[in-house]
């Protein structure tokens, strides 16, 4: 049997130079075609599928077509073998002799009784792609029935990144027509912005209020020590003789304008105090009762507390 297989292939080499193709196509195709022969005879069907089929492509021989139905059929794809033996009928016309035209004819009544004849009809733009098991089977839109094995079979196109798929039961016998819709691309879903918060700065420890009431306090105390030095020298120079009126007046006016001045301080230290320990009491308790944030959405503003 091998052989006899082998010399149908022989005869589709001889007959390569008389298919129409440039002269680097033809010497592509008899690559191809000698490839294709040897991985058939290995037993590797599916490679040889893909070397007689692009050998075809490059020639254009339609003996070839005997090649790829017979691969197709030894990897149990019954559907394509079948198109590919009526593609072989039909190209090869009355130059088919009697005995190989009965042959492809036998093959295709055994094939008829695995097979069911498909009409794909699809919404599907034209040149897209159909996939029966995920494998080409085609470009829509078909021209004729597509012959696929019977059973449960999976249609599918890809269109724009998404596939469109449909599942049928298949048996022998009548036409069965499969209606494979694609439907119009939904409009993208709007992009859920992330919120984003907007954290208020860190209370700062009042260091000003502090500070003012620290110079306040140095300078009480300078300036006390000097009302303290004025009024001494004030009090020695009572007790001195020959001691004018004026200067001890001048002494009195300067000891007394210390310790005015001395006395300002010390209000102005006290108030200070004050405000510098209200200020670190509030410090503490913002800080230890939590953050205040303002969350900014895409469509408002919204105030939030966190604990």
């Amino acid at each position: 049997m091998r052989q006899r297989r082998l010399r149908f292939t022989l005869a589709a080499f001889a007959v390569l130079a008389l298919a129409p193709a440039s002269a680097r196509a033809e010497d592509e195709a008899v690559v191809r075609f000698e490839r294709g022969v040897q991985l058939y005879e290995a037993e590797n069907f599916e490679a040889a599928l893909i070397e007689f089929v692009t050998a075809y492509k490059l020639s254009k021989n339609y003996k070839l077509l005997y090649n790829i139905g017979i691969c197709q059929m030894a990897t149990r794809d019954y559907g394509a073998a079948a198109d590919s033996f009526r593609q072989y009928l039909t190209e090869g016309g009355g130059e088919i002799g009697e005995a190989r035209r009965k042959d492809v004819q036998d093959r295709l009544a055994k094939l008829g009784l695995m097979i069911t004849r498909v009409r794909i009809t699809s919404n599907a733009p034209a040149g897209t792609t159909l996939l029966v098991d995920d494998r080409p089977a085609g470009t829509l839109p078909l021209g004729e029935p597509l012959s696929v094995k019977t059973g449960r079979r999976q249609f599918a196109v890809v269109v724009a990144g998404r596939t469109f798929s449909q599942t049928a039961d298949v048996t022998s016998g009548d036409v069965a027509t499969i209606d494979l819709r694609v439907d119009e691309a939904p409009p993208p879903s709007p992009i859920a912005e992330t919120p984003v918060r907007v954290e208020p700065d860190s209370p700062s420890f009042p260091w000003f209020p502090w500070v003012m009431t620290g110079a306040l306090g140095a300078a009480a105390t300078i300036t006390g020590v000097m009302a303290v030095g004025a009024r001494n020298d004030f009090g020695a120079s009572r007790a001195e003789l020959g001691v004018t009126p004026e200067r001890l007046d001048d002494e009195r006016s300067r000891a007394q304008t210390l310790g005015y001045v001395t006395d300002g301080l010390l209000v102005g230290t006290a108030i200070m105090a004050g405000l510098s320990t209200y200020f670190t009491i509030r410090y503490a308790t913002r800080s230890q009762s939590g953050s205040s944030g303002v969350v900014v959405t895409p469509v408002s503003f919204t105030f939030s507390r966190s604990f």
